[in-house]
């Protein structure tokens, strides 16, 4: 019989006043409401303005999803005509799956922030030893050429291909830094 479906069930007319109601849906209207159901157009205003038991919690408004005693109810209102069908469905397992997907969800939002820093950390680090090396190629360069200058400046018999060597050095020097200095594209 309806009296022994799991589900709640109630038919009313439109002005609220209750055809048939199944055990469940009393059951449900007493955890929820703290009262017999005998008009749904009041148990629907007290959902609107949250005159609800205090064990009992508004979920989700559309649709309308309630908790109460540890079972959540999924609310679905059809018309039939002037009749009215209020269900009750027990959702319980798949909300608690649809709050464990939601707290996958919001995980993996989190993991996906800490990798995105963690992708620019590695991109500012790269960034970093590519302009330490440039710096260290520049800085042996420069001492070569230094060094290279010093000999020459301490020859006493100066060629010009010593000459031609001291200039090429110095014109890599200056090419090194003038790439450096170039803003990347």
């Amino acid at each position: 019989s309806v009296d022994n479906l799991p589900d709640g069930i109630c038919f009313s007319k439109l002005d609220g006043t209750p055809l048939l109601v199944n055990r469940q849906m009393q059951e449900i209207s007493y955890q929820v409401f703290g009262k017999k159901l005998v008009n749904d157009l009041l148990c629907a205003r007290d959902i609107e303005t949250n005159r609800i038991k205090p064990r009992a919690k508004i979920l989700q408004r559309e649709p309308l999803i309630v908790q109460s005693h540890d079972k959540v109810w999924q609310i679905k209102i059809i018309l039939h005509g002037l009749v009215k069908e209020t269900l009750a469905y027990d959702m319980t397992l798949e909300w608690a799956l649809y709050e464990e997907i939601e707290k996958m969800a919001r995980a993996n939002q989190r993991m996906n922030a800490e990798l995105k820093a963690y992708r620019e950390k590695i991109g500012e680090f790269t960034r970093q030893k590519e302009i330490l090396q440039t710096k260290i190629r520049i800085h042996d360069r420069l001492g070569q050429a230094l060094i290279y200058f010093r000999r020459y400046l301490e020859k006493s018999q100066k060629t010009p291909e010593d000459r031609r060597r001291l200039e090429t050095l110095w014109a890599e020097c200056l090419l090194s830094l003038i790439h450096i200095s170039e803003p990347t594209r």
